[in-house]
């Protein structure tokens, strides 16, 4: 797994998440849940993409849907359309407020 890969080829979890970023438009983010009251609100915590790519993220994070998916599926799984494209996301809770997504973002056409 992705997550994993750091470690397997002994090199930080920070430089292997920029090169997956920088290669194949992966962006690795960590989110966490704040449950103050009956209504979840994830937060991006940390992020390896482009400042675009983590706004995306902090907007699709405010998403009635999304909150749900997060909140109730141990595995969440998904797609997006922006602007740019599909986004397309899998994921996987790290504790009981915090998550590991990763999201394939749409390739830059014409370059």
């Amino acid at each position: 797994m992705i997550v994993n890969a750091a470690s397997r080829f002994k090199v930080s979890e920070e430089a292997f998440f920029i090169r997956l970023w920088e290669i194949l438009r992966f962006q690795v983010a960590y989110i966490t849940s704040n449950n103050h009251s009956d209504e979840s609100v994830y937060e991006l915590q940390k992020s390896f993409a482009g400042h675009f790519e983590e706004l995306a993220l902090e907007n699709l994070l405010k998403q009635r849907a999304l909150i749900e998916q997060l909140k109730n599926s141990p595995f969440p799984f998904f797609s997006a359309n922006i602007e740019t494209g599909k986004i397309r996301c899998a994921g996987r809770k790290l504790s009981y407020d915090r998550l590991i997504l990763i999201l394939k973002w749409p390739t830059e056409t014409g370059a």
